[in-house]
């Protein structure tokens, strides 16, 4: 959550180490403004890494999807699902990086692989 001392740790964490080889993502969890986090990641150089069916990234250069599932880990994404994940990844400008982590991930990312590559034929 967006308190004092996690906004400290934050930026004391980030700005103890070495960002040269790296590209850091943050996904912020509870109620952060979007204002917040974007001054945040650009402050510390950071990405900020979401779900994209509950927001939209506010700041970077990289667009990072973490999807841990509608509802919970162990949702199964629908067909629907990943054709709105793939017109989200389609109409983004930037490099988009997708990471399925819900208990079917492997099957959710196959899937989602296989809707990509029909799609670019």
């Amino acid at each position: 959550k967006p308190s004092e001392e996690n906004i400290s740790n934050l930026r004391s964490f980030f700005s103890s180490i070495p960002h040269e080889d790296f590209v850091f993502v943050w996904e912020p969890r509870g109620h952060w403004q979007p204002a917040e986090i974007a001054v945040l990641c650009q402050e510390l150089d950071l990405i900020h890494g979401v779900d994209p069916f509950q927001a939209e990234p506010v700041f970077g250069n990289i667009c990072y999807f973490r999807l841990h599932g509608k509802g919970g880990y162990r949702y199964h994404y629908t067909e629907q699902d990943l054709e709105i994940l793939y017109e989200k990844c389609r109409h983004n400008e930037k490099l988009t990086y997708v990471l399925f982590n819900n208990v079917s991930m492997l099957s959710d990312a196959q899937r989602f692989l296989n809707l990509l590559q029909r799609r670019r034929r």
